[in-house]
């Protein structure tokens, strides 16, 4: 008897692409710190960009944006988090764009994060 039937396929993360210039954004590895629910991409946070070891989470007054889709919710994971560039704000799941008041766009664009609405297909 094989592996065959004792392995499992699953989707953790999406590809969904948040980035409206892809290639130029600057972009550092972080751990995300552990969550009830899957971080997903587009989530503001408040990141130490001069000390990457240290964990990321959720903030009202971000200075980075979570690129991609992590599951945090077993401990913490290694992930990527946007310094500056330009994000899709069509490109994120309803929920996290209910984030973005524009107390938060204000922040962002501050440190270096443009927000803005382009069309977007799945």
């Amino acid at each position: 008897m094989g592996f065959k039937n004792q392995i499992e396929r699953k989707k953790l993360v999406s590809d969904r692409q948040i980035l409206l210039a892809p290639g130029k954004e600057l972009a550092f590895p972080h751990i995300i710190a552990q969550a009830s629910t899957v971080v997903k991409a587009g989530t503001p946070v408040l990141a130490d960009f001069e000390a990457p070891e240290t964990t990321v989470s959720a903030s009202e007054e971000p200075n980075g944006v979570v690129l991609f889709d992590y599951d945090s919710t077993k401990g913490d994971v290694n992930g990527v988090v946007l310094y500056e560039g330009i994000i899709n704000l069509n490109a994120m799941e309803a929920d996290v764009q209910a984030l973005y008041t524009s107390e938060v766009k204000e922040i962002l664009a501050a440190t270096g994060i443009k927000v803005a609405r382009r069309p977007y297909n799945d």
